[in-house]
């Protein structure tokens, strides 16, 4: 029994050794945390100081960007409004071009049939001889020759 009692004591004491080992590894893994805790505090307390003082420079900074946005916005709006009237003036300007043109082609072809009319057969070989004196001569008088 006496070696059996041994043997208890010997096994209660690795046992108390284990457990002192396991406290101290905790306290050293606490101690650290510690430090890893107090250094991420101090970092968040630098962040929040200089968020504080930066603030209102962040603030000036976009209330200039919306100054500048809502600038552009309105020369935006002024150039389309500036094309849209550019549009509108060039589009009756091709209008009217567009039937000049055609005014032109009209009086063109005009002058062609009139012209081809005087070149058939019974009609004055010289250019323009025929209209004017048979004009003249049934204004101006019956009897006279042209």
């Amino acid at each position: 029994m006496s070696a059996s009692r041994g043997l208890e004591n010997l096994l209660l004491l690795v046992l108390s050794v284990a457990v002192l080992g396991v406290a101290a590894a905790l306290v050293a893994v606490l101690l650290r945390l510690r430090g890893t805790l107090a250094a991420l505090e101090q970092l968040l307390i630098t962040s929040t100081d200089e968020v504080r003082q930066t603030l209102p420079e962040v603030r000036q900074a976009l209330s200039n960007a919306n100054d500048v946005t809502a600038a552009v916005n309105a020369g935006l709006r002024a150039a389309g409004t500036g094309l849209a009237d550019a549009g509108t003036r060039a589009r009756a300007r091709w209008r009217r071009t567009a039937d000049a043109i055609r005014v032109v082609g009209a009086g063109l072809a005009a002058s062609v049939v009139s012209l081809s009319r005087r070149a058939e057969p019974g009609g004055s070989r010289r250019w323009g001889a025929g209209s004017r004196s048979r004009s003249r001569g049934s204004v101006g008088g019956a009897g006279r020759p042209g």
